[in-house]
């Protein structure tokens, strides 16, 4: 399955890889900071946060998807036999609730729990690629390479060279995750911009406003 998830996998995500980690995409982030700010070039990004996204995991859906990304039937049904009757009931003050099925979320403590949420979140960027606003998005290019996100389990930077390019972006992302049952918390999610015409462009979603930082810290290294 190891191999089969670094197929499917694409480079953009560096949690739970061989050889990976949170310093190669910090290190990524600066490059790209350091190279626009160096040609005077705008840079925006914005960094996502999901509400619970690990809980969220719909599971008819994560059997969808491995089966989208073509893996063997017998991975597919023993992947299923620790998902499938779950149970689970409340404890309250006055007693429990009745039992009920468990249908969504990825098993804490499991080994695999990791890999089938990259799997799963690997489906919403390629939905975001073939999205029809992709060619919009104005994606910044590190040695020639299109950079639209970084991402480290569910910590995700979008980065373009425009204010609009952005908010498509980060409108796409919004989208294709709510489809698949993740949702954005707005008050978390940051902008974070290097634009050398200094402009007080604001980003809003649905109505609400995405707070716009100096400096944030992304993967325990500050980003400014």
């Amino acid at each position: 399955m190891e191999r089969k998830l670094e197929e499917e996998v694409s480079n953009s995500q560096a949690g739970f890889r061989k050889n990976r980690g949170t310093r190669d995409h910090i290190f990524n982030l600066r490059m790209i900071i350091q190279k626009y700010r160096e040609t005077n070039t705008s840079l925006h990004t914005c960094f996502i946060d999901y509400s619970k996204a690990f809980d969220c995991v719909n599971h008819e859906k994560m059997w969808q998807t491995l089966h989208k990304m073509h893996f063997h039937p017998k991975i597919i049904g023993l992947v299923k036999s620790l998902y499938e009757g779950q149970q689970s009931a409340v404890q309250l003050e006055y007693g429990t609730t009745e039992w009920f099925p468990v249908t969504k979320g990825v098993r804490q403590g499991c080994i695999l729990s990791p890999h089938l949420f990259s799997l799963y979140t690997e489906e919403i960027k390629r939905d975001v690629e073939f999205d029809p606003r992709k060619d919009e998005y104005d994606e910044p290019r590190l040695q020639r390479l299109p950079i639209r996100d970084l991402r480290y389990a569910d910590d995700t930077a979008l980065l373009s060279t425009t204010t609009e390019g952005l908010e498509k972006l980060i409108k796409a992302v919004k989208e294709h995750s709510e489809q698949k049952g993740l949702h954005l918390n707005v008050k978390k999610t940051k902008n974070m911009d290097i634009d050398k015409c200094k402009k007080e462009a604001r980003i809003q979603i649905e109505g609400e406003e995405i707070e716009r930082v100096k400096s944030f810290e992304y993967l325990g290294a500050s980003m400014n």
